[in-house]
């Protein structure tokens, strides 16, 4: 296995699919997300915590999947070592591929809020839908890393969700954000239909507080 990254609730790993399980022709590479212990916590506290939150995030996966988002195939949850086992996602995250000169960007933007509106429409909110957390492959976009994601219809948590996505895509891609934006919506637009008013409504009122404006 070769660390991918460290992160602050967890570490991430790649491996060959045949170093965990029996060789198989359906997947490659896969990722092992495990959830590292924090000291300031009490033992028993922090042992619960990370089991639940490994439970949660598979179910969101498995679940999210199910509703027919573009999301890595959950190949197993270790409550033991708090670890989930995923397929890697072989692919172009958009945060890059947004700044490259491919031609089909604007669709992929379009995929991207579409995926944000199958995962809405399914009852879960992502929680970090940022294009770091967004993979073109194959013609389709991917939404990773769950690891903040819940289950909620609320139109506040869902604004949210389009605020994340929307501050990622000017702050990164400032020079073709209207155009990008607008994708995005149409995207969105599309799947979760006449409630996406109200959400991109409350969006708007979420950059007028204080609390997400950028100082």
């Amino acid at each position: 296995m070769m660390l991918l990254a460290k992160g602050a609730e967890a570490d991430l790993y790649e491996a060959e699919y045949s170093e965990i399980f029996f060789p198989s022709s359906n997947f490659d590479r896969i990722v092992l997300k495990r959830r590292i212990p924090k000291g300031y916590r009490i033992p028993q506290l922090d042992q619960q915590l990370r089991r639940s939150r490994t439970v949660s995030e598979a179910k969101i996966i498995h679940d999210s999947r199910q509703a027919g988002a573009n999301v890595p195939c959950l190949l197993g949850a270790w409550t033991d070592s708090y670890t989930l086992v995923m397929e890697m996602v072989q692919g172009a995250r958009l945060k890059e591929l947004l700044s490259s000169d491919f031609e089909g960007v604007i669709e992929v933007c379009r995929k991207a809020g579409s995926q944000l509106g199958v995962l809405h429409s399914a009852g879960v909110v992502h929680g970090d839908p940022t294009t770091s957390n967004m993979i073109y492959k194959e013609g389709s976009v991917y939404l990773i890393d769950f690891g903040l994601a819940e289950y909620s219809e609320s139109i506040e948590k869902r604004a949210i969700d389009l605020h994340l996505l929307k501050t990622a895509l000017k702050s990164t891609h400032f020079d073709r954000f209207k155009e990008y934006l607008e994708a995005v919506l149409d995207g969105y637009r599309r799947e979760m239909g006449e409630i996406s008013r109200e959400i991109e409504a409350r969006c708007i009122s979420i950059e007028k507080r204080g609390r997400y404006v950028e100082r």
